[in-house]
């Protein structure tokens, strides 16, 4: 799930369990979720309001949208590890329809809760029409049908179509054929390409508000398919990492010692440079592959109490940010102008990201891992009957 509990799904020609997958929880995938989510947060609640001054830092924290991008390649990565082995022999309803089943029992519980909270709060101006409501309870309003409620929520909806199609995205990308392989990677990043040069009139056709993007790929208005496109190519992308996780020389250059650092410092380095959105996130495939095997100094901090903490609860923290922002932000502010703190604006986003933090735990251990438990408990009654994947090449 999106916490990345594990499990062994594959078992290599050695016989003996890969090193990659020899545990049951990856706690450095964790904790790349909980970096990511802080990243979009601290990207929300700081970029345009809190002027950090030009430079390098600037532009990497202007690469906060990247940060989705990043949990498109992860889902895409962990739910292939996770749930490939029902569709190695082609499609078949049944572990499709449990498939589906997981994904929502996982992510809408939450997603509801966070919509129902922004139409009570009225956080929309202007109200949401029946057609907006409708869409956003199907999760299909990020298709180019309409606005998102919860704001980031766009994202899920997106995924959910990326759910649809899993089944597809595993069968044309097996893990034995690398021309198919290769194939479907220059199919995603095509589809980077196409979205990266497009003009703002066609990404932002239906919210006149919405102001000139960050970078290539910071899509996400409604009114067009485009934010569908970037978590499909995303997702995708996922997918083939997954697979090339599987192949020997991959896996050897993976496991080297520092493998896993010079990747990060690849990222950053990036990061740095204006205009670098899809090369960003063509090496977030590397970065997931590196990160389990341990043999980094990001590993292990990924791994780390803290940061694999901020993991646990990154579902939460992303998709109730943005409601708490527009709800809690204007109150702070007014509180902290009234007591002449100075540097008003850092302070107060310092303030309202705590508060987060904290509601973000309280969502998390109150609703979102009871519920995910729940829809566990009742799956478990009727397992399906799962197979292991083949032995690598």
């Amino acid at each position: 799930d999106q916490a990345c509990k594990l499990m062994l799904s594959e078992i290599l020609d050695t016989g003996r369990p890969s090193k990659m997958f020899s545990k049951t929880e990856i706690r450095s995938l964790t904790g790349l979720r909980g970096v990511a989510a802080v990243f979009v947060v601290f990207y929300h609640y700081t970029f345009g309001v809190v002027n950090f001054g030009p430079g390098l830092l600037k532009t990497i924290e202007g690469h906060g949208y990247m940060a989705v991008d990043l949990f498109f390649v992860l889902s895409g990565f962990v739910i292939t590890l996770t749930n490939s082995s029902g569709f190695l022999n082609g499609f078949a309803w049944k572990p499709y329809l449990v498939f589906l089943y997981k994904r929502l029992g996982r992510t809408y519980p939450l997603y509801l809760l966070i919509v129902l909270a922004s139409m009570a709060l009225r956080l929309h101006p202007g109200g949401f029409s029946r057609f907006e409501v409708v869409t956003n309870l199907l999760l299909i309003q990020a298709w180019g049908f309409a606005i998102s409620i919860g704001g980031p929520a766009w994202s899920i909806s997106t995924e959910f179509a990326a759910y649809l199609l899993f089944p597809l995205m595993v069968m044309i990308v097996p893990e034995r054929r690398r021309a198919a392989v290769i194939a479907c990677a220059t199919l995603a990043v095509a589809m980077l390409l196409f979205l990266s040069v497009q003009p703002e009139n066609r990404l932002h056709v239906a919210h006149s508000s919405v102001g000139p993007r960050h970078g290539p790929l910071d899509i996400y208005d409604f009114g067009t398919v485009y934010p569908l496109l970037r978590c499909i190519a995303g997702f995708l992308l996922g997918v083939i990492g997954y697979r090339l996780s599987l192949w020997r020389p991959v896996r050897r250059i993976a496991s080297a010692p520092g493998a896993g650092d010079a990747v990060v410092v690849l990222l950053v380095c990036l990061a740095a440079l204006r205009g670098s959105d899809i090369a960003i996130v063509l090496t977030f495939v590397p970065l997931i592959i590196t990160l389990p095997f341990e043999q980094s100094y990001a590993s292990r901090l990924l791994g780390s109490a803290p940061v694999y903490w901020f993991g646990l609860i990154s579902y939460s923290l992303y998709l109730v940010h943005s409601p708490l922002y527009l709800v809690a932000n204007p109150g702070t502010e007014r509180l902290l102008g009234a007591l002449h703190v100075p540097h008003l604006l850092r302070v107060s986003a310092v303030v309202v990201g705590m508060l987060t933090t904290a509601v973000s735990a309280v969502t998390y251990y109150w609703w979102e891992r009871p519920m995910r438990n729940l829809s566990r408990s009742l799956i478990s009654r009727h397992p399906p009957t799962m197979r292991m994947e083949p032995a690598a090449p």
